[in-house]
């Protein structure tokens, strides 16, 4: 039996970068996907038409954790979605995307985009710049203009020819994403930094059990924008994503720990804090505490 489109489609995506579902939206759905895999900045051209596709949240393969990455608009438009942000992309404009959070693309009808990627030390403030995604940049004026003929030149050939090109090319992209990300900043400076960081983790713990839980539902909960939670976290080192999967490997630790949550199992701890997949449970609490959550709970004795 055939794989519908949709299903294709997810299975292409999944091979390339991690976990995604898609729908098709008519009786003429489609896509054709093309990886530049020896190119310097990964770029992946894909066509779609009439479909709806998804990316999970935290689904990425464990090689994108560290990345970010710039989705451009060749031709036809696409809706892309986060959250809050909804942006309509139209030939040449862009969207900066980060690794983790879940977003939806809509096509309804031919599309075709370009998605590059970068590693986030590409860029010295990354707080900032993932602050800036899930916003759409403007491809048809000004730095946008530069940015995205910059891109487009790249991506439609096999990358500069030696290494000092592909550096001059690399500087001049940074210089321009900085630019826009720093005009992109314009909500005023917040107060009371400390006080805000504290309601921040109060709110997080209370909310730990929550799969949804992220920047943008703490930002909404503490009475913040996005990019002003980004400002709070950009002294702390740690992302506030980053920060949210801590907290949650942090109490399943202490969980594991104590005598009062002895008869509790490994997975309904896991689910009490937030996490929906034990295999994700186990990398991560393994890459924190040097263990699996297994051998570490086998270790705790119990007074």
């Amino acid at each position: 039996m055939l794989e519908s489109i949709a299903k294709s489609f997810e299975n292409k995506l999944d091979s390339v970068y991690g976990k995604f579902t898609s729908r098709e939206l008519s009786d003429h759905s489609l896509f054709s996907i093309h990886c530049k895999e020896d190119h310097f900045l990964k770029p992946i051209i894909v066509h779609s038409k009439a479909l709806c596709t998804a990316r999970i949240e935290n689904g990425l393969n464990s090689e994108w954790r560290d990345h970010f990455f710039i989705m451009q608009q060749i031709s036809g438009h696409m809706r892309v979605s986060s959250g809050e942000n909804v942006g309509l992309l139209r030939t040449n404009d862009m969207v900066l995307l980060d690794s983790y959070s879940a977003y939806e693309y809509l096509s309804a009808r031919t599309s075709k985009a370009v998605l590059s990627a970068f590693h986030l030390d590409f860029i010295d403030t990354p707080s900032k710049l993932l602050a800036s995604c899930g916003q759409r940049i403007d491809g048809s004026s000004g730095i946008g203009q530069v940015l995205s003929s910059t891109l487009s030149t790249l991506c439609s050939g096999d990358g500069p020819s030696n290494l000092g090109d592909k550096q001059a090319i690399l500087d001049a992209i940074r210089v321009l994403l900085l630019r826009i990300i720093d005009s992109d900043h314009d909500d005023p400076p917040v107060n009371d930094g400390a006080g805000l960081l504290q309601r921040a983790e109060t709110f997080a713990l209370r909310e730990l059990s929550d799969p949804a839980l992220s920047p943008d539902t703490i930002a909404d909960a503490i009475g913040v924008s996005r990019r002003q939670l980004y400002r709070l976290f950009s002294d702390t080192g740690v992302t506030p994503s980053s920060w949210i999967w801590v907290l949650r490997l942090e109490e399943a630790h202490a969980r594991m720990a104590s005598p009062a949550w002895a008869t509790q199992s490994l997975t309904q701890i896991a689910f009490d804090v937030g996490f929906n997949d034990m295999a994700h449970f186990s990398r991560a609490y393994r890459a924190k505490y040097g263990q699996t959550p297994r051998c570490s709970r086998q270790n705790f004795t119990y007074s």
